[in-house]
């Protein structure tokens, strides 16, 4: 039967419809369509170190990785290999140069938000100095491969004295912030 442009069938009793309607919707909240990081980059001046601190969805992490690595990654139990695996993937996804200079990113620490179906990784580079005039270019490239369009990663980074905060979305089309001090 038709109705304007809506057409109602009879073939599917309302009863299903309504149980099809609910399985939807419960299967969809274990997918999100959200692709997102979000990373806090700091300078502490007085101990010369620079940290980053990186929030990922769990699942979409483990599909990236894991297709990029020769190892499937635990996020819950992270070994030494898991550790030293993290390194190679965010020193080439994630991509810290100073003065044109490709800084190595050291594996810190994880926490596991699984509730959230979040894991929050940190990395360190020590020996870290920024004089005035330096250069420093961030490449957040996450995710990008996998996700393409629908990636964004956002960047807040904190620097002081230099400046207080500055905030950074990158995507598919621009994933490279360049600052100089």
């Amino acid at each position: 039967m038709k109705k304007g442009n809506l057409y109602i069938t009879s073939k599917i009793p309302l009863k299903n419809l309504i149980v099809l309607v609910f399985l939807f919707c419960l299967f969809s909240s274990f997918w999100h369509p959200i692709k997102l990081t979000s990373s806090m980059v700091s300078y502490n001046d007085k101990v010369s170190k620079l940290s980053l601190e990186c929030r990922v969805f769990i699942d979409d992490f483990k599909d990236s990785v894991n297709k990029k690595l020769t190892t499937n990654i635990n996020v819950s139990k992270l070994d030494a290999n898991d550790k030293l695996a993290l390194e190679v993937y965010f020193n080439s996804h994630y991509i810290i140069t100073l003065n044109g200079k490709q800084l190595r990113l050291k594996f810190e620490a994880e926490e596991v938000m699984a509730s959230q179906n979040m894991l929050k990784l940190k990395f360190f580079i020590s020996d870290f100095f920024i004089n005035e005039g330096d250069d420093i270019v961030i490449e957040n490239k996450l995710f990008l491969d996998e996700f393409g369009a629908l990636q964004e990663n956002i960047i807040s980074m904190v620097f002081p004295p230099y400046f207080a905060e500055l905030n950074y979305k990158t995507n598919i089309n621009n994933y490279t912030f360049s600052y100089s001090f």
